[in-house]
């Protein structure tokens, strides 16, 4: 747990009481890993609390480190211009504080690799479970074998890394976002097949 930093989560903010529904659970996900001993919800506008609101709570709390991570898909105005400007204003009034700010959710891989793969899932079929580079279904019988069979050991594999890590003291949901975030980063030492052709 970082007991230095407090993490503000600032979303845009709408007068529809249900948008915010699923940043107050992601509030509550982080919250809940105690990775920072404090999280809070903001916005940029049109909702409470504001981004000054909030920081003005964590200054009056002793905090001295504060972390602004926007929960916002792409690098509009917003995290252009507005949140330079209101951050330049924050630190003429909060001398002591020290702000650091994350970037739009669009420009990290685990995100843009997570929609990529939330968008393919929901379009393709969940019966089948195999595909080629250009989408066409892998429907070898004997290759799906072997796939399937292959999986299944390294899923072993790493269900046993993580009763190890959990044993070891470690938070299972972020052993889990490890564990994906160096899958990504693998590369296979061959060329993908970018044929029709596979069966």
């Amino acid at each position: 747990m970082d007991d230095k930093t407090a993490l503000i989560l600032l979303a845009h903010g709408s007068r529809d009481t249900r948008w915010k529904e699923p940043f107050v659970k992601i509030k509550n996900e982080i919250q809940k890993e105690h990775f920072f001993q404090q999280v809070e919800l903001a916005f940029f506008e049109l909702d409470t609390p504001l981004l000054e609101d909030v920081v003005t709570k964590f200054e009056e709390q002793g905090y001295r480190e504060i972390k602004i991570e926007p929960l916002l898909l792409a690098s509009g105005f917003h995290i252009q211009k507005d949140l330079p400007g209101r951050l330049k204003k924050l630190r003429i009034r909060f001398s002591k504080l020290n702000f650091t700010t994350g970037t739009a959710l669009i420009e990290r891989e685990a995100v843009s690799n997570a929609i990529v793969s939330s968008i393919i899932n929901n379009h393709l079929s969940k019966k089948i479970q195999w595909f080629g580079v250009q989408g066409e279904a892998i429907s070898c019988t004997e290759k799906i074998k072997v796939l399937e069979d292959g999986l299944d050991e390294i899923l072993s594999d790493i269900n046993n890394f993580l009763d190890d890590a959990i044993l070891m003291g470690c938070s299972q949901k972020l052993t889990k976002n490890k564990i994906i975030a160096n899958l990504q980063m693998l590369h296979s030492q061959y060329k993908e097949l970018k044929t029709k052709k596979i069966a």
